[in-house]
């Protein structure tokens, strides 16, 4: 993350990047934000991934709030905005979970979680799916500045990745 182009960071200009993107938005895009997990700091150091943004409706009032979130991020520090030894098999079961409004292996104890993600619950363990409808395209745009930690084993979760995705409307 320390590369130097130009005199700026390879975060920094991630974040601009990003945070460009999301500001020429419009409503029609429903965009949330996934991060790697985060340890010490009352983190529970379950790796994988965690919402920080929940997925919403790009509004106005939505669209500069993940813009200011991300151009916040925090590069390094005690506060800093990145998880370490990133297990991507792990972080993307974890974007699978939440998808499927199902419980959370990483997510749920993460200091940073959006609540919202939660129903707005600290207690919840279970996320709130942001599929709306079954049909609807949903993408994972994966960004990472480096090779995954050669220490992951997720085979433990291929099967549940492999069974067929099935989501009951009340």
């Amino acid at each position: 993350w320390s590369q130097t182009v130009a005199g700026s960071t390879a975060y920094s200009i991630e974040k601009t990047a990003l945070a460009t993107v999301i500001s020429g938005l419009s409503d029609q895009f429903n965009i949330g934000l996934m991060m790697f997990t985060e340890t010490g700091g009352g983190n529970s150091n379950v790796r994988g991934s965690y919402p920080r943004y929940h997925i919403r409706q790009m509004t106005a009032a939505n669209r500069t709030a993940l813009s200011t979130l991300v151009t916040n991020l925090v590069e390094t520090g005690p506060t800093g905005d990145k998880g370490s030894n990133a297990q991507y098999g792990r972080a993307m079961h974890e974007a699978y979970l939440y998808f499927g409004g199902r419980t959370a292996l990483a997510g749920a104890g993460q200091v940073k979680r959006d609540l919202a993600a939660f129903g707005g619950s600290a207690a919840s363990t279970t996320y709130v799916s942001p599929v709306g409808d079954g049909c609807q395209k949903n993408y994972i745009i994966f960004i990472s500045n480096g090779t995954t930690d050669s220490g992951e084993r997720s085979e433990e979760h291929t099967s549940e990745l492999q069974s067929p995705y099935v989501i009951s409307y009340a």
